[in-house]
């Protein structure tokens, strides 16, 4: 049989006719046993312990770059939690060119965004201002006073914002404040300290929902995270055990097979 043909009629010993299908180019990939039969995952009592361990794995390796990273390295990882790649390296330029040569964090500020203003006044959306107010406050208190951020916690940084949007500053929601304290303000305190900041990271609030843990949590029947610890260890999940490849090494297939 081939793996490919027309849909017509193939002449066989010159009497016979069979007929020929299409087939798929490509091999078609076996659900994993947890897809198969979502409903199972039900049985699966040790879901939160399970996310907490994955959660910590993933904390580990985020703490990694922030161990021997100087302050450049540290400010350009802050600017990447703008997220638009059009704005980031301006962002970091204006950071490297300013930082030096003010001593108030609201002239510095200022400065920031009406150099953006004035260069790219068409295309800032309307939640991006509100961004860089608070990423540029935290590089400049990071700039200024290191062991200050390194010591914060999602209120000290929440203080900050009020202190800057009482001034007149249009600050960041409070959902975008807790996506950048878990991803840059915590692991770089407990790498750049030696502390346990693990139990404040997972319980940090819930912040996005994702979509893409939205939608696994659906298919697998999976109970919602409650907490910022509980998404990272399901984002953990999906991206080194949700692979058929790897099934040998994820407990929830035991659970849901019965080994």
């Amino acid at each position: 049989m081939t793996a490919a043909g027309p849909f017509r009629p193939v002449e066989l010993d010159q009497q016979r006719w069979v007929p020929t299908v299409s087939l798929p180019a490509h091999e078609v990939p076996t659900p994993a046993p947890c897809e198969q039969i979502p409903s199972s995952l039900a049985r699966f009592p040790g879901q939160k312990d399970f996310l907490c361990t994955l959660a910590a794995q993933r904390w580990c390796r985020r703490l990694e770059p922030w161990k021997d990273g100087d302050t450049d390295g540290q400010l350009q990882a802050l600017a990447q939690r703008l997220g638009t790649e059009s704005y980031r390296w301006r962002l970091l330029d204006l950071w490297q060119a300013c930082l030096a040569t003010h001593e108030n964090i609201g002239q510095f500020v200022g400065t920031v965004i009406r150099d953006l203003d004035d260069r790219h006044s068409a295309k800032l959306g309307s939640n991006l201002p509100g961004r860089v107010v608070g990423l540029s406050a935290l590089a400049y208190t990071y700039f200024h006073r290191p062991l200050i951020v390194t010591e914060w916690s999602l209120e000290d940084v929440r203080d900050l914002m009020r202190s800057l949007e009482d001034g007149g500053l249009a600050v960041p929601s409070n959902v975008f404040l807790i996506e950048v304290v878990g991803n840059w303000l915590l692991p770089l305190a407990a790498a750049r300290l030696g502390a346990d900041r693990f139990s404040e990271w997972f319980h940090l609030p819930l912040g996005w929902y994702y979509g893409r843990a939205r939608r696994f949590v659906i298919r697998l029947g999976l109970h919602k995270p409650v907490n910022f610890g509980e998404q990272q260890g399901l984002l953990e999940w999906m991206e080194t055990l949700c692979r058929t490849s790897e099934c040998n090494s994820c407990p929830v297939t035991g659970a849901v097979s019965g080994l």
